[in-house]
């Protein structure tokens, strides 16, 4: 008797062995699985950004580009401000020949 209890807790240790080995099988290829879906998602991610970086301009282009529209806003600034102080010449050269024009008929009228 005693050797058939011992069979019976050895066959009932066989079985949960067996069950507890399937259960890591199963549990290992679900990890595998994960695992390649993770990977499938960060390839996709690595295409994406690769796609993306290509459409950016780089830094030295960009500085460059920069620099450039500087100078040439600040040229037009210059002739804008060159102008109008010319045009302020202008405008009051106009006004005092008026001033005076206008004095001089009021004087020459008023006679």
């Amino acid at each position: 008797m005693p050797n058939t209890d011992l069979q019976t807790r050895l066959s009932v240790v066989e079985h949960s062995l067996e069950i507890r080995l399937e259960a890591a099988e199963k549990a290992l290829k679900l990890q595998a699985e994960e695992y390649s879906r993770r990977l499938d998602i960060l390839n996709g991610e690595a295409d994406r950004l690769r796609q993306m970086q290509s459409t950016y301009v780089p830094r030295e282009l960009w500085d460059n580009e920069h620099r450039r529209l500087m100078t040439a806003i600040d040229s037009l600034n210059s002739f804008r401000d060159a102008s109008l102080g010319r045009y302020s010449a202008i405008a009051i050269l106009v006004s005092g020949g008026v001033s005076i024009f206008v004095g001089l008929l009021v004087h020459v009228l008023g006679k």
